[in-house]
């Protein structure tokens, strides 16, 4: 099924996240976004106007105010993240991925969302787009070979060479695919060795698993 329709500043994802706080149930959570354009901003920059909503009265005012000043870390990523139309167990894997960074991460680049465990492709690009990554952004281009060198690492493969990746990623030209392969080779990413291109992560899993079996066969030979 679909997980994410479509990754845009969401009014659910508002609600969502204002019935959350103290003595805001479904109801004011409706009365605050239908009252207010930017609700979020609202409870940023001049939360004192809550007080027009039904219901809050200063006291609950206070109550809001101070769960949300005792977790000000939490709070703002998840401020930055129900802007958009996530599901909750990605917001929470991107909470615990990024611990407290979520916006200071995803801000500078959008295509980190990919560390996180479980997320299509397609889901971090439309999630980059909203935040307004143009089609030849470097960002893009990098995200792009790495995924398609996971790709083939899913598929069994323990190297990629270029004429394969420029097959396989059919809206990029040559060049495009080896910036965007030289951006992961200067991040630590990926090697080139000839015309053979490595994932660091796949090299480091294989040597793992070459030193465990050293290991179970020198206890073997005991």
């Amino acid at each position: 099924h679909t997980v994410l329709r479509t990754v845009r500043p969401d009014k659910r994802g508002v609600m969502n996240f204002l019935q959350g706080l103290p003595h805001i149930g479904p109801h004011r959570a409706r009365l605050i976004v239908d009252r207010f354009e930017e609700p979020m901003e609202i409870l940023k920059t001049d939360i004192q106007r809550l007080l027009t909503v039904e219901g809050i009265t200063p006291e609950r005012l206070h109550v809001i105010e101070t769960a949300l000043a005792s977790n000000e870390g939490q709070w703002s990523d998840l401020r930055y993240m129900t802007q958009y139309h996530m599901p909750q167990w990605l917001i929470t894997r991107t909470m615990e991925t990024f611990n407290g960074r979520v916006q200071e991460v995803l801000s500078a680049d959008p295509y980190r969302l990919m560390d996180v465990r479980g997320v299509s492709f397609r889901i971090v690009d439309e999630f980059a787009q909203a935040q307004g990554v143009l089609p030849d952004d470097p960002r893009r281009r990098r995200a792009i070979a790495l995924h398609t060198l996971q790709s083939c690492s899913r598929q069994g493969h323990a190297y990629s060479e270029l004429d394969h990746l420029a097959e396989n990623i059919g809206n990029m030209s040559l060049p495009e695919v080896e910036d965007g392969l030289n951006e992961l080779y200067m991040s630590g990413r990926a090697v080139r060795e000839d015309a053979h291109i490595f994932l660091l992560e796949d090299i480091d899993n294989e040597k793992g698993i070459v030193a465990e079996l050293a290991r179970i066969m020198n206890r073997g030979g005991r």
